[in-house]
C-alpha cells in the first residue's frame, strides 16, 4: 500500500447549521446524495451529523487536488458507513475520474467531532496487488 494524497478539513458546525436553515433542501440537495441524508435522518443532532459529511467531502477535495475547471460535484463524493463501523468513500463520476488520474484506487478516512467542529482527514492510496490488505467495503450507517 502506497499514499498517494492526503486531505483534512474542520468544519464548524454553526456554518452548517445556519446554512441548512436559511437554504433547506437547496443546500443539502446540492452537496449530499439521498442515501447520506436518510442516513443523517431522525437520530442526534442532524447538523453535526451534516458537517462531518461535508468536513470528509472537503477534505477529500483537498486529497484530489483539482486544477482549474476540474472541482468535482459535492454528490460525487459519497460518505457512507463502512465495515466495522468506519466510514467509507464512494467515488463515482468527475471525483472517480480525479482519482483515477491521481493513481488513487481505494481511500481511508477518519472523521470526528466535539460539538462545535466536524473534522475529516483522508488519505488516497494505491493498493499495489496486495491481496494481504484488507480493502473497506460494506455498507452500515455512518450518522447515528
Amino acid at each position: 500500500m502506497s499514499i498517494v494524497t492526503i486531505g483534512v478539513d474542520l468544519t464548524p458546525v454553526s456554518e452548517v447549521s445556519a446554512s441548512a436553515a436559511r437554504f433547506g433542501r437547496h443546500y443539502t440537495g446540492r452537496l449530499f446524495t439521498d442515501r447520506e441524508l436518510a442516513d443523517c435522518g431522525g437520530v442526534g443532532d442532524r447538523s453535526m451529523q451534516l458537517a462531518v459529511l461535508f468536513a470528509a467531502k472537503e477534505a477529500t477535495v483537498k486529497a484530489l487536488a483539482p486544477g482549474p475547471g476540474e472541482f468535482p460535484e459535492w454528490r460525487s463524493i459519497e460518505v457512507l458507513g463502512g465495515s466495522g463501523g468506519q466510514p467509507a468513500l464512494v467515488l463515482s463520476g468527475d471525483a472517480a475520474s480525479l482519482a483515477g488520474k491521481a493513481g488513487i484506487d481505494d481511500w481511508l478516512l477518519s472523521t470526528s467531532f466535539d460539538g462545535e467542529t466536524a473534522s475529516a482527514l483522508v488519505f488516497g492510496i494505491r493498493r499495489l496487488g496486495d491481496p494481504a490488505v484488507p480493502v473497506i467495503s460494506g455498507e452500515a450507517r455512518i450518522c447515528r
